[in-house]
């Protein structure tokens, strides 16, 4: 469903959204705290309607549009990690899923994920091509990094952890080949991992949710424990819980 032609125009639309100098960030905080910007806003408007013109009738779930969820649709976050595309960071990313179902392994379930200021881009297409050339051993939240929520499974076992923000960034990242985990300790919508959960499914690595494997994605929000990884780094992080 998203292939090279679509991710081509959702490419090129974040290209003019973002080099268009009449759209401003004008950014705001949303009732649970997190940031919202025009951006976020004009890009889910120009990928919601891209999808509708091409795949009419299929229900798009997105952070800023409808919230019911039901399949066969699409996820799209069209900004994950706002906090990055405001402080300036550049952590920032678009995240789009097609669900057939709940099943993350689904034959017809596919992903895109893309660093809206750097070149990684993640895909079905590119998965049989991928070459691990690990920089870390995982990533995790930079939010939860600098409240030392790590701290203590550092101290059991010492591991390289790279904080990064962007939860879809750092799934990027791990199907990339870039890192052995990923893990969050805090809440998460499915338009934050949807993506990168089917992309990462798809090359036989395993969503651990509260510890035990999960490959159904059927609920707007995951608000315990998430570890995409071996068993190992799951059991590593939980121990110490």
């Amino acid at each position: 469903m998203i292939d090279q032609n679509v991710r081509k125009l959702i490419l090129k639309e974040i290209q003019q959204v973002l080099s268009h100098p009449s759209i401003e960030l004008n950014q705001s905080r949303k009732p649970d705290g997190s940031w919202i910007t025009d951006i976020d806003y004009e890009l889910t408007n120009r990928v919601e309607g891209l999808l509708s013109k091409i795949f009419p009738g299929i229900k798009i779930v997105s952070e800023e549009g409808s919230h019911e969820l039901s399949f066969p649709c699409f996820i799209l976050d069209p900004v994950d990690g706002t906090a990055g595309l405001v402080s300036g960071s550049g952590e920032c990313s678009l995240s789009l899923a097609f669900m057939p179902s709940a099943d993350v392994k689904a034959s017809e379930a596919s992903g895109f994920i893309t660093h809206l200021f750097g070149d990684l881009q993640v895909h079905q297409d590119m998965l049989t091509s991928v070459k691990r050339s690990l920089e870390y051993d995982g990533l995790v939240s930079r939010s939860e990094w600098k409240k030392g929520l790590y701290q203590e499974a550092l101290m059991d076992q010492d591991r390289s952890i790279e904080p990064m923000g962007s939860i879809a960034l750092k799934l990027a990242h791990l199907v990339n080949g870039d890192a052995n985990f990923v893990a969050t300790l805090r809440p998460k919508s499915i338009w934050d991992i949807a993506a990168g959960t089917i992309l990462f499914s798809k090359q036989g690595g395993r969503f651990f949710y509260d510890g035990v494997e999960e490959t159904n994605l059927h609920q707007l929000i995951y608000s315990k424990t998430m570890v995409w990884g071996k068993e190992s780094e799951k059991d590593w992080l939980l121990g110490s819980k």
